[in-house]
């Protein structure tokens, strides 16, 4: 007699479909359990980048304000100033204080102490020159030197803003691979459940059953949109964490439109061109640019100086009409102007004159930047002409650095097709002269 096979019991069914469904479901729970707290600690991170980035730019702002009571105290000697110098540099040594204690990262807390170092050497140097004073040549070299450190210090704001942004990307390229990572967990959980339903499904006949399988899938799938969702919302705040220049602009803007307002007109204008000359120096300090640009750079600043000397120092300006327009290095005659006046009249009380001039003569260019200034020992000047390296920035506030750095990117540039030229007597003044041949 032949036994039959025994039919599978539903009961036995029902009971294995039930084993499936919670251990999917346990998966489903770590799974979306983790998810949770990789929310938490995303945003977590993302508010504590939001503080670092606006402890810093307090920082840079009380270090700014530092220079300027530094300033302001060796002009005047008040004891106001001196207060106020104080309380800056306290702010701004608080400042770093609270960004070293909020970083996590290794790397990052080495910067901050380096910021840390530059700070202290602001302050040592600040009272070493309250306390030493000294003959006026050495004092004034020391105040230039002082000035100089709080303008390294200022010059780094870009550089840890960029730092920041580049920690803010890894930091969002690592919370996406999790995110990413989970979320091909959950859909490989719902494929096992898919799978699990479509092999038993068949031999399912408990209509309950059925449903709630039903629902969980459904349940698991708008769980996968909820992920989704929450990736989604985690890169555009990582996005939103990338701070640029654009909001100095901005506010630049607002405060000449609040001038216009006043019909403080010249305010309006000096406003708007410090605007094109931090736009410009941002745009082109490391890359190329063009004659009628670095022409345009110049008569902004020539603006500024006017506001700034007044009648002290007379500044002029000879353009050729018809300039052809060929590729210079950006920002590369206003550092030449800039040493004229630091370095040339600066401690000229009347008389001074800084000349530009710009002609195009029998297929060359001539660029020329002159002032009637002090000028430079032959020594000296022997040295610059024949550097083959960068001046060294402690020593950078000493030297006649704008002439250097204009030389060494000529040369880069056009190589044997340009020229540098510098003519200067001690107590006369001083003439630098660039010549660019070519089809012009």
């Amino acid at each position: 007699m032949d036994q039959e096979t025994p039919a599978y019991p539903a009961a036995s069914l029902s009971a294995k479909m039930s084993q499936y469904s919670v251990i999917l479901l346990s998966l489903v729970s770590v799974i979306i359990v983790a998810s949770s707290i990789g929310s938490v600690s995303s945003f977590r991170e993302y508010n504590r980048i939001v503080s670092l980035y606006r402890e810093l730019s307090l920082f840079y702002h009380n270090v700014r304000t530092s220079r300027d009571n530094a300033q302001n105290y060796f002009y005047e000697m008040t004891g106001e100033n001196l207060k106020s110098y104080q309380n800056s540099m306290y702010a701004a040594s608080k400042n770093i204080d609270t960004l070293t204690a909020q970083s996590n990262d290794g790397s990052l807390r080495f910067r901050f102490h380096i910021l840390r170092n530059m700070l202290e050497s602001c302050g040592e140097h600040f009272e070493e020159l309250n306390s030493r004073g000294g003959a006026r040549t050495a004092y004034i070299s020391k105040y230039q030197y002082l000035i100089y450190v709080f303008d390294l210090v200022n010059y780094t704001q870009q550089e840890y803003y960029n730092y920041l942004v580049n920690y803010t990307e890894a930091r969002h390229t690592s919370l996406q691979t999790t995110w990413l990572q989970l979320f091909f967990a959950v859909l490989l959980v719902v494929a096992g459940m898919i799978l699990v339903a479509l092999i038993f499904r068949s031999n399912v006949k408990n209509s309950e059953l059925n449903s709630m399988l039903r629902r969980k899938l459904l349940e698991a799938e708008n769980e996968n949109l909820r992920i989704n969702e929450i990736l989604i919302q985690s890169k555009l705040q990582s996005l939103q964490a990338q701070m640029n220049p654009h909001f100095l602009f901005n506010t630049l803007s607002m405060i000449s439109q609040v001038a216009a307002m006043e019909k403080a007109y010249e305010t309006e204008k000096l406003i708007d061109v410090i605007t094109f000359m931090l736009r410009y120096s941002l745009d082109k300090s490391n890359r190329m640019s063009t004659l009628h640009e670095e022409i345009e750079c110049v008569r902004s600043y020539l603006y500024i100086q006017r506001m700034r000397f007044g009648d002290r120092i007379t500044f002029e300006l000879l353009i050729d009409g018809d300039l052809p327009n060929p590729v210079l290095p950006g920002m590369f005659l206003q550092p030449l102007m800039e040493n004229a006046v630091i370095h040339g009249v600066n401690e000229m009380v009347s008389g001074a004159l800084v000349t530009v001039a710009v002609r195009r003569k029998k297929g060359a260019l001539y660029l020329s930047v002159e002032d009637n200034g002090k000028g430079i020992p032959g020594e000296k000047l022997e040295e610059y002409l024949n550097s083959d390296s960068y001046p060294d920035k402690k020593t950078a506030a000493e030297n006649h650095v704008g002439i250097i750095n204009a030389k060494k990117r000529l040369e880069i540039l056009y190589g044997a097709m340009a020229s540098f030229h510098i003519e200067s007597t001690e107590d006369v003044g001083t003439l630098v002269t660039i010549t660019i041949r070519g089809d012009f």
